[in-house]
Order: structure tokens, then sequence, then C-alpha cells
């Protein structure tokens, strides 16, 4: 098992997220939690993985609920953010657009350790394949959901 930090595989793998073990570690968007239970699983770390979506906690709680060092939590990033302690490790993979950056950037900044680190991805294009924009505003995203059916959201590519 590895993050998929790009398409087809590709990207630094958990390497660039240093040593985990005993690590306080979030996983900001973790949607069903697949990389957080990696993290805590094979890399000794403890996570905290969460999401906004109900429907995701659900699939993440249903799978890995006796996982030893995985938290998995429903909450908005920036309000978990300004609740929990400090993290030694945030990443984020596709999620950070989501969020608007005028809120989850200093959110991050707080709940950072002095010295630890931020990994994330984010997308540069949207299902559109439209490239980022020289505006800092939200624009329409679909989502398509199992099942076929599609949810809008707001994303922010800049």
């Amino acid at each position: 098992m590895r993050i998929d930090w790009g398409p087809g595989g590709t990207g630094p793998g958990t390497a660039i997220l240093g040593d985990l073990e005993g690590r306080r570690v979030l996983d900001l968007g973790c949607g069903g939690a697949r990389h957080a239970a990696h993290l805590a699983r094979d890399h000794g770390a403890l996570v905290d993985a969460v999401d906004s979506s109900p429907t995701q906690i659900e699939r993440a709680r249903t799978r890995y609920a006796q996982l030893r060092g995985l938290n998995v939590v429903l909450a908005d990033a920036v309000d978990h953010l300004h609740t929990a302690a400090p993290y030694d490790v945030i990443y984020s993979v596709h999620s950070l657009p989501y969020i608007a950056p005028h809120r989850l950037l200093l959110a991050l900044a707080t709940g950072l350790k002095p010295g630890g680190r931020l990994c994330f991805t984010v997308l540069h294009t949207n299902s559109y394949g439209d490239g980022p924009s020289t505006a800092l505003v939200p624009r329409p995203e679909t989502l398509r959901l199992a099942g076929g059916s599609e949810l809008t959201v707001q994303m922010w590519v800049c």
C-alpha cells in the first residue's frame, strides 16, 4: 500500500511524510480513510482522519473501527484544526481545493507544530478541464458519486 499523490500512482509515496512512528498525523479530507489506515497500521502513526462527509466517515468507521492508532472524525477541517492539539504532520490528497483558503491557511499554520510537515496535492484542473483561475473565488465542481448521481460543490482552483 502506498499513498497515491497523483494520477496513476505517481508521487513520492509515504517517504515525504518522514518518520511517522508515534507521531500525531492529520489526514484532511480523508474520504474512506484508506491512506490514514495505512499510516496507522504500517507506520505506527497516531492518525486523526477528518472528513465533513457523513457517508465517507461511516465507510471509514465500518472498515477500520478496530484499527489501533486511527481516529476517524466527522468534522469541518478548519473547525477541527481550531480545537485539536497541533500535529507533527498534516497531509491531504486532493482535498484542500474544497476549503476556502482564507479559512484554511491560518488554521493550518496554527494546527502544525513548529518544524512539522505539511504535504498536500491539488488538482490542476476541474472536472470540466478548466485550469487555475486568476481570481481567488470558488467555482462549481461536479463530483460523481457511487451509483451514478452527481453532487455540485465549490472548489478553489487558483
